[in-house]
């Protein structure tokens, strides 16, 4: 034992919940411990929230095996053998064990101190490994059993805190006697924040939202990100710390602001694996509307297949636009013209094969956005006030087929039901052999998993039905001020055309030198942008074969073809 080394005394628990109980200030009092065994040097490494089932996601403890390794630590101080390891398969703690065998390091209790190089203690800590295995499946047992049953019913079982949330202790009575136990409450400053942010998310990316909100924050408008366990405020120095991309994309996508609270689901834990989730339901918590919250997980769905540059460009059509010359994606450009009074700005489109590779990949196309405009909204307004509307007209009208299908389909599936409680009746009984039991069940269950996915495509479609009227009364005002509207939000205008289209190829006629002649100020040469390819959604081509919705003139004349992607050359370049 090398006593001139550094002593570390290892902090853990499991989870953040229990980061701020008397655990983890008992641990941190053993650094005295150092000095009774000759440490000069001592310091303590915390390693809170985070399980002892296995090494690898125990950062502080693989740095501390390094340092052992490095001849730099000659100590770890611990409460007890559990804070190292609970493995199951007793690996980790062989690591440990040999490391610190191989590098003349010592582990320190408050009971005993255990050098590697004497077998005594060497075999006697193979049995405090042991024994903190066992001690860990017998202490979960119960506890699992217990949270699963209380999360059934929709108890709290521990939940790492939320924005828009905090805990309140409360008294819980039970035949063991009276403790205090915590469940989650609204914070009413914290939730109006989470609304804030759910209102802004349509319009704005994750990073555009943090970056807004922290401009609010340094003007005091709005709160700072609030921290909410006592050892990252610490580890701040602060109750707030600014925002990030990560935070507004945990906010936008946990459903625990709509009341839906989870246990077991995605669990990683090996004592955990087997059990059937549970969802449960309190509306206590809810803090949006289920309105908002389903419009913000399709509108984070849809942006998932949007590249990052077209998210971020200021271009209309970016990412869609094809060259005609030679099919290679179409880069956005912005033209700056400084005028006396004000700098005029054109947006347009430029071969990206031509900008990377000059003439010899293309010759070179460019083209103005305002074309492209003219050419597609008149053909995307006649898709959806014409075409789209003659189809969804057909389809509000009552269906007496499909309500008898649907009743038919119901009496099917409760005789499968009803046989499968037969089935349950007959194992009870001994009728049936294993081989038959597991025959029928499978039979059963296949039967059963078809009819429900008939019922649920039934039910989409007499949804969807319940609806037209909605998308028709807005399809019958003016889709041009509509689209009108939707056009100085370039990200949700482009999202707005990827419904309908992957890719566009447009042409336009050069008007060549002196144009001008007999023009107007202001006034523009008919360039006659015309769509020439067009590939559309994958799920709306897929909707338009199986409806046989008739497309416009204008894309009936023009070649649909479906685009190979290894050609397109990724994404386009934004200026």
């Amino acid at each position: 034992m090398n006593t001139s080394k550094l002593a570390v005394v290892y902090v853990r628990v499991s989870t953040e919940y229990q980061v701020d109980n008397y655990s983890v200030q008992d641990q941190r009092t053993l650094a005295p411990l150092a000095q009774r065994y000759g440490f000069a040097r001592v310091e303590i490494r915390e390693e809170l929230g985070v399980s002892a089932e296995t090494i690898t996601a125990r950062l502080v403890m693989k740095v501390l095996l390094e340092d052992i390794a490095k001849e730099v630590v000659g100590a770890i101080i611990v409460s007890s053998f559990t804070r190292l390891t609970r493995d199951i398969d007793d690996i980790d703690g062989r690591i440990i064990k040999k490391t610190c065998r191989d590098h003349d390091c010592v582990i320190i209790t408050s009971e005993k101190l255990y050098d590697f190089s004497n077998e005594a203690d060497d075999d006697l800590a193979d049995l405090q490994f042991f024994f903190s295995k066992i001690q860990k499946r017998m202490n979960l047992k119960p506890m699992i059993r217990g949270e699963y049953t209380k999360a059934k019913n929709g108890g709290f079982v521990g939940l790492p805190l939320s924005v828009g949330y905090q805990y309140k202790w409360k008294e819980e009575t039970s035949p063991k006697g009276t403790r205090f136990v915590a469940d989650l409450v609204i914070d009413e400053e914290d939730a109006k924040v989470v609304r804030y942010i759910h209102d802004m998310f349509p319009n704005m990316l994750y990073r555009q939202i943090a970056v807004h909100l922290n401009e609010l924050a340094a003007q005091g408008k709005a709160m700072q990100f609030p921290i909410k366990y006592a050892y990252q405020r610490e580890k701040y120095g602060s109750t707030h710390r600014p925002w990030t991309d990560a935070d507004i994309r945990s906010i936008i996508n946990n459903d625990l602001y709509v009341g839906r609270m989870q246990y077991a689901v995605n669990s990683r834990s090996p004592y955990l694996r087997g059990l059937e989730p549970i969802y449960t339901y309190r509306e206590d918590l809810r803090i949006l509307t289920d309105d908002v919250f389903e419009r913000n997980q399709h509108v984070a769905a849809m942006r998932r297949r949007i590249p990052i540059q077209s998210k971020v460009s200021p271009h209309l059509f970016s990412g869609i636009m094809r060259c005609p010359l030679c099919g290679g994606v179409m880069a956005g450009r912005k033209l700056a013209e400084k005028r006396k009074t004000k700098t005029v700005e054109r947006f347009g489109y430029t071969c990206s094969r031509y900008n990377r590779s000059g003439p010899r990949a293309c010759p070179g196309y460019w083209m103005n956005e305002r074309e492209v405009v003219n050419a597609v909204l008149p053909i995307l307004t006649e898709l959806i006030q014409t075409n789209l509307r003659d189809h969804l007209m057909k389809s509000s009208s009552a269906n007496p087929l499909q309500a008898q299908m649907e009743g038919e389909i119901k009496a099917e599936l409760a005789k499968v039901n009803q046989s499968m409680k037969n089935l349950i009746e007959a194992v009870k009984q001994g009728a049936l052999s294993m081989e038959q039991v597991k025959e029928e069940n499978a039979e059963l269950h296949e039967s059963k998993r078809r009819l429900e996915k008939r019922v649920n495509d039934l039910k989409d479609s007499s949804r969807i039905s319940g609806e037209i009227s909605v998308i028709l009364e807005a399809f019958d005002q003016n889709l041009g001020a509509v689209l009108a509207e939707l056009m100085p939000n370039r990200l949700r205008f482009n999202s707005f055309i990827r419904i309908f289209f992957s890719s566009l190829v447009v042409e336009v006629d050069r008007p060549g030198p002196g144009w001008r002649k007999g023009k107007k100020k202001g006034e523009f040469p008919d360039a006659n942008g015309r769509i020439v390819k067009f590939t559309l959604e994958s799920r709306f081509a897929a909707f338009v074969a199986q409806r046989g919705i008739e497309l416009p003139d204008a894309l009936k004349n023009a070649e649909c073809y479906s685009e190979n992607l290894s050609e397109s050359h990724g994404s386009p370049r934004i200026w």
